[in-house]
């Protein structure tokens, strides 16, 4: 097991924050902003991944404009992720030189 996931343990302004610097400061006014970060707070393990964290708060990001669709809006989630948990969002645009290292391998044999 791995314990209680890194998500739960955010601050509502810590997610804020990172709604504010991915979606830029027009977005979402502060009700619901507010709301958005109490989804993610609450949502524990729910909101690890892009994937996830696209699921619970995929409509407010279509509805402010910030993704038009689930892969814009699973990108947007991934820079949130990466946001609150630098270096932990896995397939994320965040870590290219990982996707890059796997093919060198067998180019070299």
């Amino acid at each position: 097991l791995r314990g209680p996931s890194v998500m739960a343990v955010l601050s509502a302004e810590a997610v804020q924050t990172a709604l504010r610097d991915v979606c830029g400061q027009e977005a979402f006014d502060e009700d619901t902003l507010s709301y958005i970060a109490s989804i993610v707070t609450d949502a524990e393990e729910s909101c690890d991944s892009p994937e996830e964290l696209w699921g619970s708060i995929g409509d407010f990001l279509t509805d402010a404009g910030v993704a038009a669709d689930d892969k814009s809006g699973q990108e947007v989630c991934r820079k949130i992720i990466a946001q609150l948990r630098p270096g932990t969002c896995t397939g994320s645009a965040a870590a290219p030189s990982a996707k890059k290292a796997a093919p060198s391998r067998g180019a070299s044999e």
